[in-house]
This record gives structure tokens, sequence and C-alpha cells, in this order.
């Protein structure tokens, strides 16, 4: 898995859509609501709390657990959409971290070099939350009908959709830069395609279906 996420680091690096990163596959991430507050997507950001910090101030966190035989027994894997995402478009992305720090906190209008910041000049103190995408399994989970072992959640905490497998590094970014991010994504996305096509390819494990992870994600409603 390490090593996936360093062929994974070095596409988003050389398609120019990454500020930061940091490859840990088992690094923990503190809980945070969904949606989440801005001062608490900020804290985030400051403590360096994701993998891929994106050049717009969206964040990608990736956290797996495995089991004594290298399998994945656990993961959390989180896309935050930044709030900036559509005000810096023309910009061609922030530059990095600490610009994507002062960025947020004047929108949350708390800037401590601009304390005078108006509701007009920062449209987003009225509403500061980030919204989030979050893939989670755990093989030993409850099978429940509201909180299957494999699901997604969006939008809020009780908005949980049953996934019918867990995702490794190659197909949540896969989504991720192909659905989720797409605008960027087109950058990166066909050596991610390339990436998961030569592990597919050889795997033991490998059907033809699995292609259609290439093309788009499947739910089990």
């Amino acid at each position: 898995m390490s090593d996936d996420l360093r062929k994974a680091a070095e596409i988003l690096w050389k398609g120019n859509v990454l500020l930061d990163s940091d490859e840990k596959p088992e690094k923990p991430f503190p809980f945070v609501n969904t949606p989440t507050p801005l001062q608490e997507y900020i804290d985030l950001i400051k403590n360096r709390d994701y993998t891929f910090l994106l050049k717009d101030g969206s964040v990608i966190q990736m956290g797996f657990k495995f089991d004594a035989g290298g399998f994945i027994e656990k993961h959390r894997l989180t896309f935050f959409h930044s709030p900036l995402a559509h005000m810096i478009k023309n910009l061609g992305g922030l530059l990095n971290k600490d610009d994507v720090v002062v960025a947020l906190e004047l929108l949350l209008g708390d800037s401590p070099s601009d304390e005078d910041t108006s509701p007009e000049q920062c449209p987003g103190k009225g509403f500061p939350l980030v919204y989030s995408f979050r893939l989670d399994y755990d093989e030993n989970g409850q099978h429940l009908v509201n909180h299957p072992k494999s699901h997604a959640t969006f939008l809020s905490e009780n908005c949980r959709i049953a996934v019918n497998s867990y995702f490794d590094v190659r197909t949540f970014l896969l989504l991720v830069f192909g659905n989720l991010w797409a605008e960027y994504g087109k950058e990166v996305l066909g050596e991610l395609q390339s990436l998961v096509k030569r592990a597919y390819a050889q795997s033991a494990t490998f059907l033809p279906n699995d292609y259609n992870l290439l093309y788009g994600v499947h739910f089990s409603l």
C-alpha cells in the first residue's frame, strides 16, 4: 500500500495538482463532523491531517488498517471539497499550505491580519461548512441496514449508502479525480487509469468486470 501511495503521489505531483502530501497509509485521522465546520477544516489543514492537499485547498484523507496477512481490515477514505474551489478557479490554484489557511481564514472572517473584514467581503461567514464524501470499511463491523460494514457517507453522518466492497488507494483516487474533482482531475486521470489497469493485469484475482471501476463506481442500494 505504501508503494501505491508513492506511485500515486508521483503522478499527482507531476500533474501539478498537489500542494502537499503525507504518504503514510496507516496514518490515523481525527474525527470531524459531516458536514465540517470551516474552523475544523482550517485546523485539519494546519495540523496536516491529510494524505494529499490539492491546489484549490481540497483535501484527500486515506487511512488504512491491515490484518496480520497484510489485507485491508479497515479504511476511512475521505474527499473534502474546498469552499475556495470556485473562487480561485481562474487563478489556477494556490501556492502552498499557508496560502490555503490564510484564504480560508479570510472566508471565515477571522483573519488575524484583517479582523474588520465585512460579510460582503467574506461570503463564507454566514455558511462556514465544508462538504465531503467518505468511504468507510470495517471487515468486522456491523451488518445493520443503517451501518453496513462498507458504506459511503455524504451530506450528513446519517446519510449512509452501502457499497459492495472496500476501496484501495488506486480505485479511490480514480473515483476522486474521475468524478468528485473532475474539473482538475483530467490532468492526471489518464495516468491513474493506467496505474489501475496495470495493477489488475498483474492480479491473480483480476476479472474483466473489474475494469468497470475505471469508468464508474457502483453502489449497492
